[in-house]
C-alpha cells in the first residue's frame, strides 16, 4: 500500500509539474511573442488608387506592413519597393502594404498610382499613400518613432533622407517589428513575425 501511494503521489507531482510547464510556456513565456513597441496615433491620408482618404480607422483589424520612399528617390526607394513587391505575392491572404511618400509636393496621388504600377501593386492588398507634408512628418516622428531629414539645396532625387526601416502594425494599431527593408533576406523574418500575430489572435 505504501508503495501504491508513493508511485501516486509521484504521479500527482508530475502532472502539476507538466501543468505548470504548460502554463509557464504557454501563458507567461510566450518564446515567439513579439514586443508591442508602441500604438499609432491617429491619421487620415490620401489613397492615391482611389483618391479617398484611408487612415488608421480603416485598417484597425488588419495586419499591415508600412514602408517610406519617395518617386524620385535615386537611393533605395525602389529596392524598398521591390521588397515590398515580393512580400505582396508572398504574405498570407488579408495581409496589406501601405507605402507612404515623404515627398507630398510632388508625390502626387496621380504621381503614386503610375509608380506603384512599376511594382505590380495590387491596389485592394497594397496602399499608397500621399497628404499633407506636416501630417506625414508627424507620424514618421511621433508615431513610427523613424527619422527623416529634408534638405532642400540638393537635388530632387537626393533632397529627402528618410529610414528605410519597414515597420510591422497589427490589428490594434500597435507597432510590433522593424526590418531593413533594402534586405531581402529580411522578408522571411517578416513573414515569420505575420504569422505569429495571426497565431495570438487564435489562443
Amino acid at each position: 500500500m505504501k508503495i501504491n501511494r508513493d508511485v501516486l503521489l509521484l504521479f500527482s507531482a508530475l502532472i502539476l509539474f507538466f501543468a505548470y510547464w504548460f502554463w509557464f510556456i504557454r501563458i507567461v513565456h510566450k518564446p515567439n511573442d513579439l514586443e508591442r513597441i508602441s500604438s499609432l496615433p491617429s491619421f487620415s491620408m490620401i489613397n492615391a488608387h482611389t483618391g479617398k482618404p484611408l487612415g488608421k480607422a480603416d485598417l484597425l483589424g488588419k495586419v499591415w506592413i508600412a514602408g517610406f520612399i519617395f518617386t524620385r528617390c535615386s537611393g533605395p526607394c525602389p529596392l524598398i519597393s521591390l521588397n515590398m513587391s515580393r512580400l505582396q505575392k508572398q504574405l498570407p491572404p488579408g495581409i496589406f502594404l501601405v507605402t507612404f511618400t515623404v515627398d507630398p509636393d510632388w508625390d502626387t496621388p496621380e504621381v503614386l498610382a503610375q509608380y506603384s504600377k512599376n511594382f505590380q501593386a495590387d491596389s485592394n492588398q497594397w496602399f499608397f499613400l500621399t497628404g499633407a507634408k506636416k501630417e506625414i512628418y508627424d507620424l514618421l516622428y511621433e508615431g513610427f518613432k523613424l527619422p527623416i531629414l529634408e534638405e532642400p539645396k540638393n537635388k530632387p532625387e537626393f533632397r529627402i533622407t528618410h529610414t528605410t526601416k519597414l515597420a510591422l502594425v497589427d490589428q490594434e494599431g500597435m507597432i510590433r517589428g522593424f526590418y531593413d527593408g533594402t534586405d531581402p533576406g529580411s522578408l522571411k523574418k517578416v513573414k515569420k513575425d505575420v504569422l505569429i500575430i495571426l497565431e495570438e489572435k487564435r489562443l
